[in-house]
């Protein structure tokens, strides 16, 4: 595990996004500050404007890689950093802008902005895509709790992975019901929990936010959705926020790891 100094110093940036993660944690309230208190705030928009640092013990940057400043802007965080964190979905995976991937992205931009003959149009990739990443804090947006405690760990220099299980650990604790069971559309089995199944709480399906597990039973899954629904309204609920990639890679991945067994 990575060691840090006794107050490291650590910075805070977005990229494309809504902000909507670094919003999560400014909900944090006084617990915030009191947080802050173990370390050395270089960088964090939302709060006040700091001078940019050389150097960084901690990089936590939320936003997907859009534009050829983000890009730049993401490679020098990573440059001048010893540790870099993605911040949510956007960061992780792609999140709702990574739904022009599934599309003719070149027909969605000309419908978007008509009048503009030249803008970048990439694909949405994740930020662990230009540079190398050492840890995650999913969600969209993150749980600030969860995220609290990640830094707390780290200034006690025991920070851990985050649990890998599925949202239907969660169900039962928050009293969910099983939402596929009602025939809805349910992504938990093969998504991280972490949220406290704050979606299927309220009845409303995962939609996979916070990624997948690192041993996703996807056919599994298929085949119980497939019984009441389509494979189109499968693949879109897996698109939402732009994880189908993901989600079938680490599937591939864990069935060829089972094979080989």
């Amino acid at each position: 595990m990575t060691k840090f100094p006794k107050k490291p110093t650590i910075g805070i940036i977005s990229l494309t996004c809504c902000e909507g993660c670094q919003f999560a944690i400014l909900d944090l309230g006084k617990r915030l500050l009191e947080i802050f208190e173990h370390y050395d705030l270089g960088e964090f928009g939302l709060v006040e404007d700091q001078r940019e640092r050389d150097y960084y013990d901690i990089a936590i940057v939320e936003g997907s890689p859009i534009t050829g400043d983000n890009i730049k802007r993401l490679k020098e965080m990573r440059k001048k950093s010893k540790f870099l964190i993605a911040l949510g979905t956007c960061a992780h995976i792609g999140c709702v802008q990574g739904i022009k991937n599934y599309v003719s992205k070149d027909q969605k931009i000309k419908y978007v902005y008509p009048n503009i003959k030249k803008i970048d149009n990439p694909k949405i990739v994740p930020i662990s895509h230009y540079v190398k990443v050492d840890f995650i804090i999913p969600g969209c947006p993150i749980n600030n709790e969860e995220f609290a405690e990640i830094l707390l760990d780290i200034k006690d220099n025991k920070l851990l992975p985050i649990p890998d299980r599925p949202v239907c650990y969660e169900c039962p604790l928050a009293q969910a019901g099983c939402l596929l069971q009602k025939n809805i559309i349910c992504l938990g089995p093969v998504t991280r929990a972490g949220c406290s199944a704050i979606c299927t709480r309220q009845g409303q399906q995962c939609l996979g936010c916070r990624g997948p597990i690192d041993e996703p039973n996807l056919d599994s899954l298929r085949e119980v959705v497939l019984r009441f629904a389509s494979e189109k309204k499968f693949n879109h609920a897996m698109q939402v926020f732009g994880i189908q990639e993901m989600l079938e890679a680490q599937a591939k991945k864990a069935s060829q790891k089972k094979f080989k067994k």
